[in-house]
C-alpha cells in the first residue's frame, strides 16, 4: 500500500488527502448525529415508560375497584338468594334486595358504572338499568362458566337508543353454604363501565411534548387518547405490532415515518402506545446536522487554497528539477555544464544548491575517472599476465594426472587389480585436493572418504571394517572441504594399525536438536592415554591454540582442522573428542547446517 501510494504524483497524493480529511469531516458528523439521535430515542422511550406506567397504575387502580364492586356483588346473601329463590314472592323480595344493593355498589363510581347486571341459571335476571338485549346476549355468548374477573375487552352496547363503548367485567357466581364457596356455579355477575374509565387520568391529559400517546383495545383500536387523534394511514399498522409485552418500532404512514413505544395493559388486554414522528423528536439536532455540513463546505473551500499554494511552492519546483534532468540524461557535455535555480520552499531552494554542488563534484569525478580508467586498463593487462602465467601452471598436475592414468593402465597389463584401484583412489583424492573450491557439500568429501578408505584397506587387508551412518538430508549441507580425512586417518594410523585383532571404524552425520550439524569418527582401537588426551585437549581450548607450539602427533589433524572450523564458523562450533584406554577414540564436529554456498559466512 505504502509502495502504491508513493508512485503517485504529489498533486494527487495532496488530493487524496484531502478527501480523506472530508471523507473523516464527515463520518463524525454521521456519528456524533446517530449517537446524539440515540440519545434522544431513549430519552422518549424513557419518558413514555414514565408515562404509561402512570397509565397503566390507573388502569388497575380502577380495575382493583371494580373486582372488589363484582366479589361483594357475587357473594352477598341477598343475590345469593335471588340466584336461588324459585317462587315468584321471593323472587320479587330478594330482586329489591339485590337492587337496594347494587345501587349502593355503583355509587362508588356513579360516573363510569353504566350497567351492573346479575343472570342466574334459575332464570333470574337482574339489570340495574333495565333488561338490555345486547348485554344478556353478550354474557349468554361467553365460551365457557369458571370465570374469574374475566375483561371481554372493549365493546359497543346500547343503551336507551346510544351506542357506547364499554369494557365488561364479568365473574361466574358460585353457591355459598355456610361461609363456604362450593363448586356449584348458579349464575353471572357483571359490571358494564364506559371506557373512559380506562383511560388516562386527569393529570395527564395536558402534555406539552409532541409525543401522542393512545390505548388501544385488544384489536389495537384506539379507544382514549391524550390527543385529539391518531396521524394519517398509521391505524392499519398499529395493528401488526409484534404481539409481546413491550417493545419499540418506527412504522411509517403517509410517507412519514414514526417512532412507536408499547406496552401491554394486563387487565383489559389492551395496549398503550407512544407515538411521535421521528422528525419531530430529532428536530432539535437536525439543524445542528445542517450547519455542520455548512461548515464542512466552508472548510473544504479553505482548504483549496493552501492546496493552490502547496501545489504552485512544491509541484513548480519539481517539474523543473524533472526537465533539467532530462536534459542531462542526453549526456551531452554542455548540458553537463548548466545549473538550475529554482524558487519555493526553502527546502526547494536547498535542494537545487545541493544538485548545483553535486554537479560540480561530477565534474570533478570525471576528470579524475579518465585518469582512473588509464590506471585501470594499466591492471588489466597485469592481470591478464598473471591469468596466462596461471594457465601455464597447470601444465604439471594435468601432468601428473596423465602420468597416474598411464600407471593404471600398466597395473592393470601386468595384472595388479589392487595397484590399479590404489591409483585410480589416489587421483581421485588428488583431483579433489587441488579443486579451488573452498566449501563442497558433504556427499562429495563422503565421496573422498570412501576412496582413500579403499587405499588403506588394501594396505591393510583385513585389518579392520568401515560402517556408515550419514542420515541423507545431511549430505547435502556444504562443510569446509577435507575435514573428514584427517580424522579418518588417524583413527586408521593411531588407533586400529597398532590393534593385534580387526578393529571396526564408523563414520556419520545428523542433524542435532538445534538443526546444527553434526559428524563424528568412531573407533574401537587402543585409544588414547588420559595424559595425552587431556594435552590434546588443550590444543583446542579457545586461549590455548598456537599453531607455533609442539603438538602430539596424533593431535595435529585434529587441531588443524577445529581451528579451521573456528575461523570461519567462530568459537560456538568445532571439535571435541572422548577416548578410553582400548575401548576407542571419539571425535565429534559441529557445524551450522547450511545448504548453499551463498548462505556461507565469511571467514573470521
Amino acid at each position: 500500500m505504502n509502495l502504491s501510494l508513493r508512485r503517485l504524483s504529489i498533486k494527487l497524493q495532496l488530493l487524496i488527502l484531502e478527501i480523506i480529511t472530508l471523507v473523516v469531516m464527515v463520518l463524525v458528523i454521521v456519528l456524533n448525529y446517530a449517537l446524539a439521535a440515540q440519545i434522544l430515542n431513549q430519552n422518549n422511550k424513557n419518558y413514555s415508560t414514565e408515562y404509561f406506567a402512570q397509565a397503566k397504575r390507573n388502569v388497575s387502580d380502577n380495575c382493583n375497584l371494580l373486582s372488589a364492586m363484582l366479589t361483594n356483588a357475587a357473594y352477598n346473601s341477598n343475590v345469593q338468594k335471588f340466584l336461588k329463590s324459585t317462587s315468584p314472592s321471593e323472587t320479587y323480595v330478594n330482586f329489591s334486595n339485590v337492587d337496594a344493593l347494587i345501587n349502593s355498589l355503583q355509587a362508588l363510581k356513579s360516573d363510569s358504572i353504566i350497567d351492573f347486571a346479575i343472570v342466574g341459571n334459575n332464570g333470574n335476571r337482574y339489570f340495574q338499568n333495565g333488561l338490555n338485549p345486547s348485554a344478556l346476549a353478550l354474557l349468554e355468548s361467553l365460551p365457557q362458566h369458571g370465570l374469574l374477573n374475566y375483561y371481554t375487552g372493549r365493546v359497543e352496547l346500547t343503551y336507551r337508543g346510544i351506542k357506547k363503548n364499554c369494557f365488561v367485567l364479568v365473574s361466574t357466581i358460585y353457591a355459598i353454604e355456610a361461609t363456604i364457596i362450593k363448586k356449584e356455579e348458579i349464575g353471572l355477575a357483571a359490571i358494564v363501565v364506559d371506557a373512559d374509565l380506562f383511560s388516562f387520568s386527569q393529570d395527564q391529559n395536558d402534555t406539552q411534548s409532541d409525543t401522542q400517546f393512545y390505548l388501544l383495545d385488544r384489536n389495537n383500536v384506539p379507544y382514549a387518547s391524550v390527543n385529539p387523534s391518531l396521524p394519517n394511514n398509521i391505524t392499519v399498522q398499529l395493528s401488526n405490532l409484534p404481539h409481546q409485552e413491550s417493545g419499540s418500532e418506527k412504522i411509517t404512514a403517509g410517507g412519514v415515518v414514526y417512532v412507536v413505544n408499547y406496552e401491554t395493559v394486563a387487565p383489559v388486554g389492551g395496549r398503550i402506545v407512544s407515538i411521535i414522528a421521528e422528525k419531530d423528536l430529532l428536530k432539535d439536532i437536525l439543524w445542528i446536522r445542517k450547519l455542520a455540513f455548512v461548515i464542512v463546505g466552508i472548510t473544504l473551500i479553505l482548504m483549496l487554497l493552501p492546496y493552490a499554494v502547496i501545489v504552485n511552492n512544491i509541484l513548480t519546483p519539481l517539474n523543473k528539477f524533472l526537465y533539467f534532468m532530462q536534459d542531462i540524461k542526453s549526456g551531452s557535455l554542455a548540458e553537463l555544464k548548466k545549473r538550475i535555480y529554482v524558487t519555493g520552499y526553502s527546502e526547494m531552494e536547498i535542494m537545487s544548491r545541493e544538485f548545483n554542488h553535486m554537479l560540480d563534484e561530477i565534474a570533478e569525478l570525471t576528470t579524475s575517472l579518465v585518469r582512473t580508467n588509464t590506471q585501470l586498463y594499466q591492471t588489466e593487462l597485469a592481470k591478464k599476465r598473471s591469468e596466462i602465467a596461471y594457465l601455464k601452471s597447470q601444465i604439471n598436475p594435468h601432468f601428473l594426472y596423465n602420468t597416474l592414468e598411464t600407471m593404471i593402465g600398466a597395473a592393470y597389463q601386468e595384472n595388479a587389480p589392487e595397484t590399479a584401484r590404489m591409483i585410480k583412489a589416489l587421483v581421485v583424492i588428488f583431483r579433489y585436493s587441488v579443486k579451488g573450491k573452498d566449501f563442497v557439500q558433504l556427499a562429495e568429501e563422503v565421496d573422498i572418504i570412501k576412496s582413500y578408505i579403499v587405499i588403506q584397506q588394501i594396505r591393510f587387508a583385513g585389518k579392520f571394517t568401515v560402517k556408515y551412518q550419514f542420515e541423507p538430508e545431511t549430505l547435502a549441507c556444504m562443510i569446509p572441504k577435507v575435514i573428514l580425512q584427517p580424522l579418518v586417518e588417524n583413527a586408521i594410523f593411531y588407533g586400529l594399525e597398532t590393534k593385534m585383532e580387526p578393529g571396526n571404524l564408523w563414520i556419520g552425520s545428523r542433524l542435532d536438536e538445534q538443526g546444527d550439524l553434526g559428524l563424528w569418527v568412531h573407533d574401537d582401537g587402543l585409544g588414547i592415554a588420559n595424559d595425552q588426551l587431556q594435552e590434546i585437549r588443550d590444543t583446542l581450548s579457545p586461549d590455548e591454540y598456537d599453531q607455533a607450539r609442539d603438538h602430539p602427533a596424533q593431535g595435529i589433524g585434529i587441531a588443524n582442522v577445529h581451528e579451521r572450523i573456528r575461523l570461519i564458523y567462530g568459537k560456538n562450533y568445532g571439535l571435541t573428542i572422548d577416548s578410553e584406554p582400548n575401548r576407542g577414540t571419539w571425535v565429534r564436529i559441529r557445524l551450522p547446517a547450511y545448504k548453499a554456498v551463498d548462505g556461507m559466512p565469511a571467514l573470521r
